[in-house]
């Protein structure tokens, strides 16, 4: 009789026999039928079995109880010197990818103890796993897998945990990416580096404050705090962490987390300074705290876009009503329960007007650029040409709102209706007439 005969899927007695072991119910299970299985399968190799034919899918022996996570008969299979270095048909995967497709982290670990997968085309593979098991949350074979590599100080580099895939992605970022903090804080425990950034110069944080559970950020972030990761790194575009936090209110723990932490309120390559992007993406609360944090509201990008500007321009009529109120409370001082004192503008206020920006009334876009205001054309309002008397008593009596880039804002106390100064620093100490922008009909 022969004892290797195959059947029409290429397979041998020793493959039936193995595929029928049954399934572990426990890490701890030593079912009686397995144990006997397993070893009429190591009698049969003693008596001529051949344990490394493979089926027509290109699996032996070793590569199917390591599908399986059969780890008693991988041992049995390992003490016999299957060849660790088969490999599937469909996929090319080794014995050790096998056990990780299959999350059977007591099989993976008989296998990397046999030292089988620390060589030659096995130990690139090796350190891939690391990358797979990050990045779907195998925390117990991410565990196995640091923990053979740690102790294989002669096989493995120092940082290999830090490697790059061909994208150039860390196991870490895997992590970060898909939310798993379980294996963040082991891999930051194993002395993953927090900052190891990718090809775009992209860091773990950039990663972290971008995840779309805002809970699960929370947690990353915490973590690379925790580990000092550098909260200022930027990448290609000259984002900082904060920059990507800023783009929505889910985000605002993380963004206190980073400026608690000492990130700096700085612009990216566009000029834009985390406000921008706030107002931008009508992200009121988070506007609210940079402010907090002493971000100038005044500041320009590369276009001459403020952050009002830049809410403007997208509609984001939340965030401008915020930025007039910001401007209104540093403006008005209450002087007694019936008024408001309106205080003498500083030089802040007066500053001489700066590169043209794009002004809307009504929540209606209209750009003056460099054309006097008696030109433009403005949708249900119009220019008031008025004596340098005129012009006194209504700066006098009106309600000084505050300075909104170059213009400065008031409030007719007569129609309620809010007017705007170009160059209001000039105005009173003008001969010539001046302009006013106003909404009255």
């Amino acid at each position: 009789m022969d004892i290797n005969i195959t059947n029409r899927r290429g397979q041998t007695p020793l493959h039936l026999l193995l595929a029928n072991l049954p399934p572990y119910a426990s890490i701890n299970d030593l079912t009686e039928d397995r144990v006997e299985k397993v070893a009429l399968a190591a009698y049969m190799i003693d008596h001529g079995a051949w344990h490394e034919a493979s089926d027509e899918d290109g699996f032996t022996p070793l590569l199917l109880c390591a599908a399986l996570g059969q780890t008693e008969a991988v041992e049995m299979l390992l003490e016999r010197e299957a060849n660790t270095d088969a490999r599937s048909t469909s996929g090319g995967l080794n014995a050790a990818q096998l056990a990780v497709e299959g999350n059977h982290w007591a099989t993976l670990q008989a296998l990397l103890d046999s030292r089988g997968f620390d060589y030659d085309q096995n130990v690139h593979d090796t350190v891939r796993l690391l990358h797979a098991c990050a990045g779907r949350g195998l925390i117990d074979c991410l565990r196995v897998l640091i923990g053979h590599i740690q102790q294989r100080f002669d096989t493995f580099s120092e940082n290999v945990l830090d490697t790059p895939d061909e994208e150039g992605y860390t196991p870490l970022i895997y992590a970060i990416t898909n939310g798993l903090v379980d294996s963040v804080q082991c891999l930051l425990e194993s002395n993953a580096g927090p900052d190891v950034k990718d090809f775009f110069e992209r860091s773990p944080l950039h990663f972290a404050v971008s995840n779309d559970d805002p809970v699960r950020s929370e947690a990353i972030v915490k973590s690379l705090m925790m580990y000092e990761a550098d909260v200022n790194v930027k990448d290609n575009d000259g984002d900082a962490p904060l920059h990507l936090s800023c783009d929505r209110d889910d985000r605002l723990a993380c963004t206190s987390l980073l400026l608690a932490s000492g990130a700096m309120i700085c612009s990216n390559a566009l000029g834009n300074h985390p406000t921008h992007i706030a107002a931008r993406h009508g992200a009121v609360a988070t506007l609210k705290l940079l402010v907090r944090y002493g971000c100038d509201m005044n500041l320009k990008n590369y276009e001459g876009k403020t952050p009002l500007g830049m809410a403007r321009m997208f509609n984001q009529k939340a965030v401008v009503q915020h930025i007039e109120h910001y401007f209104a409370q540093e403006a008005i001082a209450p002087e007694d329960n019936d008024k408001a004192a309106i205080g003498p503008p500083t030089e802040l206020h007066l500053d001489t007007a700066r590169d043209t920006e794009t002004i809307a009334i009504d929540d209606k876009k209209h750009s003056l650029g460099d054309q006097e205001p008696e030109n433009a054309e403005i949708e249900n309002s119009f220019l008031l040409v008025m004596s340098p008397s005129d012009w006194d008593a209504a700066l006098v009596s009106g309600y000084w709102m505050g300075k909104i880039a170059e213009w400065t804002q008031y409030i007719d106390i007569k129609s309620g209706m809010p007017f705007y100064c170009y160059r209001a620093a000039r105005l009173l100490h003008q001969t010539t007439t001046p302009y006013v922008h106003g909404t009255h009909q």
